[in-house]
């Protein structure tokens, strides 16, 4: 993603999207994850890659949630309505 960082054009963005993955580096807080969400303007069709974890944590769990549903193509009724002229 090129474009600004928040605001009405992310959000757009964001809610025409299929999904939005989101990259994040070891170390930040829940409140500004939790900031990440809110200036997507979504809640679902959304995950994380984290990057620079410690090698301590390479052995846990890499995967969280419904992996196969994110990734599998969206549903037809998750797709924006086309208002055709």
């Amino acid at each position: 993603w090129n474009g600004p960082l928040s605001g009405p054009i992310l959000r757009r963005a964001a809610r025409l999207a299929h999904r939005v993955l989101v990259v994040v580096s070891s170390g930040i807080n829940v409140i500004e994850l939790t900031r990440v969400a809110t200036r997507l303007g979504r809640e679902d069709g959304v995950g994380y890659v984290l990057v620079n974890l410690k090698d301590a944590y390479v052995d846990l769990e890499d995967r969280v949630g419904d992996v196969e549903a994110f990734w599998g193509g969206p549903q037809q009724s998750d797709r924006p309505e086309s208002h055709a002229s």
